[in-house]
Order: structure tokens, then C-alpha cells, then sequence
């Protein structure tokens, strides 16, 4: 493997849920949706459970289905799970090969 290719996977492993949820944020300026206050709302939540600072590749599919049980366990509705998740999928979406 090439070694720059390695430095920049090695990059995109430690980034962390903080500079994603940034990157988001970043897109519905640059988009002006008016949606903001509400991605900021659903975040919290995302936040919350998995902390800012957790490296993004450690967001595996058991740590998402514990994310769900966690809120519907905290009472959420599965409409507004279904759009947290939306959300976080969004983000990793846009940071995907921004960090390579």
C-alpha cells in the first residue's frame, strides 16, 4: 500500500464525530436550509450517546442499534430515531473522502 494512502486512512480512522457533525453543518449553510435549528436539535441527541470526541469508524451497526434501543428506551418517537439516524448517515455521506 502506498504510504500516503495509508497516512490518509490512518487520518480518516481518528476523525472524530465533533468535525463530521461540523461538515453537516457546513453543507446546510452552504444548501440554506432552513432546517438548521432542527439538524442542531437532532444532533444533540446523536451527540449525547456517542460523545463528540468518539473516532467515527467506531460507529459500527451494534453501536447504532443500541443508539435506537437507548432512545426508545428515553421515550423518542421512531419517526424522530428515523431522522437522527438520517442525519448522521447524511454526514458520513458528505465527510466520505473528505478526510482522504
Amino acid at each position: 500500500i502506498d504510504l500516503t494512502i495509508a497516512l490518509d486512512l490512518a487520518t480518516a480512522a481518528v476523525e472524530k464525530l465533533s468535525k463530521v457533525k461540523a461538515i453537516i453543518e457546513a453543507d446546510y449553510e452552504l444548501q440554506e436550509r432552513r432546517s438548521g435549528k432542527r439538524l442542531a436539535q437532532l444532533w444533540r441527541h446523536v451527540t449525547a450517546h456517542f460523545g463528540a470526541g468518539l473516532p467515527v469508524i467506531r460507529i459500527s451497526g451494534p453501536r447504532l442499534g443500541a443508539y435506537v434501543t437507548a432512545r426508545l428506551g428515553a421515550g423518542a418517537a421512531r419517526g424522530t430515531i428515523k431522522n437522527e439516524l438520517n442525519a448522521l448517515r447524511r454526514a458520513f455521506k458528505l465527510s466520505h473522502g473528505f478526510f482522504l
